[in-house]
């Protein structure tokens, strides 16, 4: 391979070793003092280093570390800081001579490669140069390694997608310059030989995290002879081998899982799988894991040292000595290195959910997990009443304004909290001084004053004596004052501090529950009733339990699996909820919870899903959403009236009565306080004792709502639909009168709005949508969030007010991250399907774990810790996606649509695509860009220059969606031309791509079938594919014999079902219509019209390989199970798990593999792949040549069947006495 190269200018910094300093565990207010962070190591220490790189020699180790590149010697020591950037610096390479670094970051916008020099300064010191930016590119790049002359770096990216979901090997100049592809193979970690005579890469993806996984999708290594473009099959062991290097002497050495974890294995030169000699033995003791064993490595350029890590630590290991052990390389950090413990920063814009007080005074916002409190009248202060390291959640008020209930997992278990009011602006004030009244005649002595309460008496709440009585505010025993009930309303609205406790309910326990949390009984979803006698509570993934506030005890209401969402009737005596079923259908039922033997009553009865039920405040009215009208997904706003007077009413009554109603629920106020024994929560100013003991007198208890009654028989026969929206419609509330209705509505822009009853009248509350909290007591107000800020606003008219919170904080990251992980760890733990978490102990894992994690302080760092806990699972659709961190702003690169190489003018023009901008330029077809026309300039940047040539996508930087004008060299044209086009983006790019690829090989079907059978490529098991599917059947199969239906690089989806009922419709009939010949009417000819979707009965055969995941693999598992066609190409992968996604604390997301799925024959689907009934393996060499074996297969196969049911059809025909005539 040729190499070149340039000078390169050295702007050196001199980076030496320090110490760092410590900090306290928990977040505080204000700057942090001296003490330990989170975690009992020492902070000098490296913890968690990531890809580490050898120089050369292997004299000096370069690894990442809290998101930036340290350099130490390879025997360990103090480690210097050789970058200082806010983004994530990642995998790094030397060159082979040392002089420079390559590396991957995202400092400008996606994962590109860059360099800088690199230099041994005086006493062991390290000079690091500029840094600059090798190649622009807006997809992701993967370094490997250079090339042996140091000319070239070598990568693996995505920058030329096709249907196939692996991506492509190439070389760029180091002083930047045109991306070339290696090979026309897929693969990843492409490295040459010392040489440069052999590329060694790893083909199929591999998953460092499942060690375990035995299926298709393992990675091998393979190698291919340059100079020839031959290929040869390095390892072909079951489990995963990759990250491959050749040494001098032609041997290979590699990572492989075939023991059950990650340890290296070498394979000498000429030899074959079975040759591999373990070079570590890695495996789990005591601790129970240990990662998976070796990650990240790389070997010196000379071949004698190999460095990688396990774990925490750094090792190498000396190549050159046989049986050589892996040795430690103990390393601590330079100065500076505690930077990252902590965060300042201002959560304000970080509202998740938010909750308004009864009398619409106060709103509670939960921000990053903490909770704060505001007065909604205008430029008032934010207090915070939590400050934990847990995460704070399910705010809901008490029905009388006193107690703010919470959920916290600040114990490592959610539980119940409630705060009040521990003092407000009035306690600051003096006590009014009580005018004295005229004594009458005949009174008694005063009693002797209460003495003073002596300075250094012991304390207890704020507002109580040490002893933990009561005293009333102004420190007297007057018993009417001790009974006088503050206004709850008002304190709220000007408190300063509070009092936190946790609620004993009765159902907390600390055991594993695999049922109801793995690490203790969860309690969740606080409801109280309208009355506050009560309270709803969820126990563990969706027990529904009645809490009595008063005497403590409970009652299980809804034994289930997942959570209903249930609202309380203003009786405080019936709950009107949805859930799914076994089949995750869910209908709306009304339960009498004031009878323990009254069993729910099914409202909707509809096998469509029925959810988000919504009940006016006299019961009679019951609005949800049901998709029972439209695709599934495609909801709507429906009503039933309960009170089937209602039913009788003229349109002018149905006016009266709403308004009227609406006038009712005006006249609302907040319940009145009533005794609660579980809260144990004293009175503001109050931390128990005789004023919390006082019973109230009978006069002043609220009085018990007659219970209301509900026309349910026909209820599921009379319901109506409100709206009618294209795509759906979420987040449903309604005013306690009904007579106003809320969501997030998607047609034309998202928005959330507000109809009327008679769903006219629409106001846009808030555009770009919002996630809606909750409606006022009175219906005058809705609560919502939007990006990150609580408003209210008024249904009626639309006008919002913002809530804004001032919250800054400082966080102790580590403790965060320790946070995040738990909950993640307690999520996955309590919703992957296995029922035993496949018999791991997992809280001892998760301690393990949470070691490691709480010594991260990136958040790309703690996703790979989470990343590898989930790996022990050795399941698919797990996954976590960071949130914060560094981000560039994006600068998108254009796209013309065309392939090019290097000339010596520019680039010239190898490819065009079908439909994309070189063919449809400004001004017309007859400006086209053709195959041979050289591109020299782009605007005003010439291609070609003295320092070599500038590749497209440099040159298109920033210039999608713009005009750009494009210099072209015709070939025999005298002089250049120029062409006027707007390049598209790299999404638009991949469209043209793929649709390029359907059809050339649609064109190859036909070649082979000489016509007689289609060919249509199922990109993903969604309704788009869906439509995409239908299309394409006709187009493709129409008045063909047979189809080749290819579902290979398909990632699932949801819609396996749909697609079978068009392949599955059953061939009962024929028809035959008058005028028409019978004996021209094929035996499958059917009215469209009679079905749901376009139906398919002649033979087919699917293609299927080891990128078919998820829903493409229950198709696939579908039509071998039921018979309906023939599989070939290579197993699926075997990852097939329903998954949702939950959130962490900061934002992160985790994916949550909640629903296992089974054969008939009681077979699990995950890790047990749709193995074909003619198994074709793809190869490199095939890639290579543009051949694919398994289509060519697939068509011999079919074309066999197809003519034998073709000859079937006929017969049917050639009965033309049974016919009509």
């Amino acid at each position: 391979m040729d190499c070149f190269s340039r000078p390169i200018r050295l702007v050196c910094v001199a980076l030496v070793a320090g110490t760092a300093s410590c900090a306290p565990l928990h977040a505080v207010p204000g700057a942090p003092e001296a003490g330990e962070p989170a975690g009992s190591w020492s902070p000098a220490v490296v913890t968690f280093p990531q890809y580490p790189t050898l120089s050369p020699d292997g004299s000096r180790v370069v690894f990442s570390w809290r998101g930036d590149l340290w350099a130490v010697g390879a025997e360990g020591g103090a480690a210097a800081r050789l970058t200082n950037h806010p983004a994530h610096e990642r995998r790094s390479e030397f060159s082979p001579d040392g002089s420079l670094l390559a590396f991957e970051s995202e400092r400008d916008g996606g994962r590109n490669l860059y360099v800088m020099p690199m230099i041994a300064g005086p006493g062991g010191s390290v000079l690091a140069g500029e840094v600059r930016r090798v190649h622009v590119m807006d997809r992701a790049q993967s370094l490997s390694g250079f090339s042996p002359c140091g000319g070239y770096l070598l990568l693996n990216s995505g920058h030329e997608p096709a249907i196939y979901r692996g991506q492509r090997m190439y070389r760029v100049p180091v002083v930047g310059g045109v991306l070339e592809r290696l090979t026309d193979a897929h693969g990843n970690s492409p490295r040459l030989s010392p040489d440069g005579g052999t590329l060694v890469f790893s083909y199929r993806r591999h998953d460092f995290n499942r060690p375990r996984y035995r299926g298709s999708g393992t990675s091998d290594v393979w190698a291919m002879t340059v100079a020839t473009g031959e290929f040869r099959r390095v390892t072909s062991d079951g489990a995963d081998d990759a990250d491959g290097f050749m040494l001098g002497d032609g041997s290979v050495v590699f990572v492989s899982s075939r023991d059950g974890q990650n340890n290296l294995w070498k394979i000498p030169a000429g030899g074959r799988d079975g040759d591999a000699v373990r070079l570590t033995a890695f495996a789990p003791g005591g601790s129970g894991s240990i990662g998976h064993g070796v990650r990240d490595l790389s070997v010196s350029a000379d071949g004698r040292r190999a460095v990688f890590v396990v774990w925490d630590t750094l090792y190498t290991l000396d190549l050159s000595a046989p049986g050589a052990a892996p040795r430690a390389v103990e390393v601590a950090a330079s100065s500076g290195a505690d930077e990252s413990d902590w965060n300042r920063t201002n959560i304000g814009r970080e509202a998740g959910e938010a909750a308004l007080s009864p009398d619409g005074k106060t709103l509670a916002v939960v921000a990053r997990g903490e909770v704060f409190v505001r007065s909604t009248a205008e430029n008032r202060p934010t207090r915070r009443v939590t400050n934990t390291a847990g995460r704070e959640r399910d705010l809901a008020w008490s029905a009388d304004g006193r107690v703010l209930y919470f959920v916290s997992d600040e114990t490592g278990v959610p539980r119940l909290y409630a705060a009040t009011v521990a003092m407000a602006r009035e306690d600051l004030q003096p006590p009014k001084a009580t005018p004295e009244a005229k004594e009458p005649e005949g009174a008694k002595e005063p009693a002797a004053a209460e003495p003073e309460k002596s300075d250094d008496a012991p304390a207890g709440a704020d507002g109580a004596k040490g002893d933990g009585k009561a005293t009333p505010p102004n420190g007297t025993k007057d018993a009417k004052a001790a009974k006088a009930e503050p206004d709850h309303g008002k304190r709220w609205a000007e408190s300063i501090r509070y009092s936190v406790s946790m609620v004993s309910t009765g159902l907390e326990s600390d055991g594993q529950d695999l049922r109801n949390g793995v690490f203790g009984v969860e309690v969740s979803g606080p409801i109280p009733s309208p009355d506050g006698r009560a309270m709803l509570l969820i126990r563990g993934r969706g027990d529904l339990v009645l809490h009595d506030l008063a005497g403590g005890e409970n009652r299980v209401l809804l034994e289930s699996w997942n959570r209903p969402e249930v609202v309380w009737a203003s009786d405080s005596r019936h709950i009107v909820y949805s859930v799914s079923d076994h089949d995750f259908q869910s209908d709306i039922y009304i339960l009498d919870t004031g009878d323990p033997g009254a069993s729910p009553v099914n409202v909707t009865r509809h096998p469509d899903i029925d959810d988000s039920p919504r009940l006016t405040h006299d019961g009679k009215v019951l609005y949800f959403r049901s998709e029972r009208a439209g695709s599934n997904g495609d909801y709507d706003v429906w009503y039933v009236f309960l009170d089937r007077s209602l039913e009788a009413m003229t349109a002018y009554e149905l006016d009266e009565y709403f308004k009227a109603a609406a006038d009712e629920v005006k006249k609302l106020k907040p319940a009145k306080p009533t005794p609660s024994k579980s809260a144990e929560v004293p009175p503001e100013g109050d931390a128990g004792g005789d004023a919390a003991k006082t019973e109230p007198k009978k006069k002043d208890e609220p009085k018990t709502p007659t219970p209301l009654k509900f026309d349910t028989d026909d209820a599921y026969l009379r319901v109506r639909r409100l709206t009618s929206i294209p795509g759906g419609l979420s987040g449903l509330m309604i005013t306690p009168a009904g007579d106003r209705v809320m969501f997030n509505a998607t047609d034309g822009d998202r928005s959330f709005v507000s109809v009327s009853r008679k769903n006219d009248d629409r106001k846009v509350i808030q555009a770009g949508g919002a996630s809606p909290m909750g409606v006022s007591l009175t219906g005058d107000k809705v609560t919502y969030v939007a990006r990150g800020q609580a408003s209210t606003a008024n249904p009626s008219t639309g006008k919002s007010d913002a809530m804004p919170i001032d919250a800054p904080v400082v966080i102790d990251v580590g403790a965060e991250q320790r946070q995040k992980f738990h909950e993640a760890a307690r999520t996955i733990g309590n919703v992957f399907y296995h029922p035993t978490l496949k018999g791991l102990d997992w809280r001892a894992m998760t301690a393990r774990y949470g070691t490691l994690a709480e010594r991260t302080r990136t958040p790309e760092e703690l996703a790979r810790v989470v990343q590898m806990l989930f790996g022990e699972l050795d399941g698919s659709h797990t996954g976590i996606s960071p949130a914060g961190g560094f981000s560039a702003t994006p600068t998108g690169t254009g796209y013309l649509g065309v392939e090019t190489r290097p000339s010596a003018d520019g680039l010239e023009v190898t490819r065009v695509l079908p439909e994309s901008p070189a063919l449809l330029p400004i001004g017309g077809p007859t400006h086209a860009i053709e195959v041979g026309d050289v591109i020299v300039a782009v605007e005003d940047r010439r291609l070609r220059s003295d320092r070599g040539t500038t590749d497209l996508t440099t040159a298109l930087l920033g210039r999608s969606g713009q005009e750009t004008l494009i210099e072209i060299q015709r070939k025999d044209a005298a002089r250049p031309r120029f062409v006027m086009l707007v390049p598209i983006s790299g999404a638009a790019d991949a469209r043209l791509r793929y649709q390029a690829e359907v059809q050339r090989r649609a064109e190859r079907v036909d070649e082979l079938s000489g016509g007689r059978l289609g060919y249509l490529h199922i990109q993903g098991m969604s309704m788009p594919s869906v439509r995409d599917f239908e299309r394409d059947l006709y187009a493709a199969a129409s008045g063909k014999d047979g189809l080749v239906i290819d579902v290979r690089d398909n990632g699932g989806g949801s819609t396996a079902d749909i697609l079978l009922s068009s392949l599955t419709a059953p061939v009962h009939t024929f028809t035959v219509p008058r005028g028409a010949d019978p004996g021209a009417i094929p035996s499958d000819a059917y009215p469209r019209d009679r079905r749901l979707i376009y139906g398919y009965s002649r033979p087919i055969s699917v293609l299927i390989n080891e990128n078919s995941f998820s829903n493409a693999e229950i198709f696939a598992h579908a039509i071998k199970t039921i018979g309906r066609g023939v599989l070939v190409g290579t197993a699926t992968y075997g990852g097939v798990i329903s998954t949702g996604a939950a959130s962490l604390i900061d934002g992160s997301t985790i994916r949550t593999p909640f629903r296992g799925w089974y054969l008939p024959d009681g077979r699990d689907l995950e890790n047990n792949g749709a193995r074909p009934d003619l198994d074709v393996p793809m190869t490199p060499d095939a890639e290579a040549q543009g051949r694919d074996p398994q289509l060519e297969a697939a068509v011999k196969e079919l074309m066999e069947r197809a003519e034998k049911a073709r000859r079937e059809r006929e017969a049917v025909r050639a009965k033309p006495a049974e016919l009509p005539r």
